[in-house]
């Protein structure tokens, strides 16, 4: 049995649910530039905290924040977002579980 890749479960089981509503923020505030997850300081170079990427609007700031909450076994995550108009709402929460996740950016 060959292992399924976390970026595969990604693409199939939180994708679809979480695009719809970031897609609608993207046609409100548009899009200029995005942040992260790349962090040198950070092992591997890669942000290993919860948010993975932030998105611009035409205006400069941020409208949206992709996160991704990892337990401390690391066999489960859970994926949501952030919007402007609603702060520290979650929307999403898709969760995942998996076998032990290695640190982001090491494989």
């Amino acid at each position: 049995m060959t292992a399924c890749k976390l970026g595969d479960r990604f693409d199939r089981e939180v994708w679809p649910q979480i695009e719809p509503g970031i897609k609608a923020q993207y046609e409100r505030y548009g899009y200029t530039r995005n942040k992260g997850p790349e962090l040198p300081s950070a092992p591997n170079g890669i942000n290993q905290g919860e948010q993975i990427i932030s998105l611009f609007g035409q205006d400069g700031t941020e409208y949206l924040r992709l996160d991704v909450f990892t337990s401390q076994s690391r066999n489960h995550t859970r994926w949501h977002y952030h919007t402007k108009d609603d702060g520290p709402d979650h929307k999403g929460n898709i969760d995942l579980y998996h076998n032990s996740l290695p640190k982001w950016g090491s494989e």
